[in-house]
């Protein structure tokens, strides 16, 4: 998990290089963080999201293998 900000503007980046899914809490700073990319949905040739539309902290979530994903608040 990688988060960066400044001011106003927050992207947090959740990222598996393992060749198996793997579900985490994850603990995230509080508010409403919306998906901006997932490497694995099918726009991008994937097999599918599991991760959420919409993220919150404490959540457990699943990520598939060899993928990333992008979320903004």
């Amino acid at each position: 998990m990688l988060h960066r900000w400044e001011e106003k503007s927050s992207v947090l980046s959740l990222m598996n290089f393992e060749k198996e899914s793997v579900t985490f809490e994850c603990k995230i700073p509080q508010g409403n963080w919306q998906k901006l990319l997932n490497s694995s949905d099918q726009e991008w040739m994937g097999n599918g999201a599991a991760l959420p539309e919409k993220l919150l902290s404490g959540q457990n979530v699943t990520i598939n293998p060899l993928s990333f994903a992008v979320y903004e608040k």
